[in-house]
C-alpha cells in the first residue's frame, strides 16, 4: 500500500504499532471539512506537548524519545524529529521503532534534498 512501510498491510508498523498516517493529501482526494486543519494542528501540538513532558520525565527513556521525534516529524519538523530519533536510537539502539522513525524521517529530508537538486536543475561543466 502506498505511503506505509513494509509490512503495514493491516495499518500497523511491524512492531505492531498503528502505521503512521500520510501527512498530505494526495490527488482526488475529499478535501478537509473547514476547520479541521485548525483541530488537527492543535492535536498535533497537543501531541509534542505531551510527549516533551515524557522526555522531561525520563529523559534517558528512549521510547518517550522515540515518541517525541514521531509527533514532531508529523508536523513536518524533519531536522528536530531526526535528532530526537536519533537519541532514541542512542539510547535503545535496539529499538526497532526508533530505527524505523529514524529512517524514515530521513527519507523525508534525503527526498526533499533530491527535489531541491532536481528544481535547482543540472550545472554545466
Amino acid at each position: 500500500m502506498a505511503g506505509r512501510p513494509a509490512g503495514s498491510a493491516n495499518g500497523t508498523n511491524p512492531a505492531g504499532r498503528p502505521a503512521r498516517p500520510a501527512r498530505a493529501r494526495g490527488a482526488g482526494e475529499a478535501p478537509r471539512p473547514q476547520g479541521a486543519d485548525a483541530q488537527g494542528d492543535a492535536a498535533a501540538e497537543a501531541g509534542i506537548a505531551a510527549a516533551s513532558e515524557d522526555v522531561r520525565g525520563s529523559p534517558g527513556a528512549a521510547e518517550a524519545r522515540e515518541r517525541l521525534g514521531q509527533a514532531i516529524h508529523g508536523r513536518g519538523r524533519g531536522e528536530e524529529a531526526l535528532a530526537a530519533l536519533g537519541e532514541a536510537v542512542r539510547l535503545d539502539p535496539r529499538s526497532a521503532d526508533a530505527h524505523q522513525g529514524r529512517g524514515w524521517a530521513m527519507r523525508e529530508e534525503v527526498l526533499a534534498a533530491l527535489g531541491e537538486a532536481a528544481r535547482l536543475g543540472p550545472k554545466a561543466a
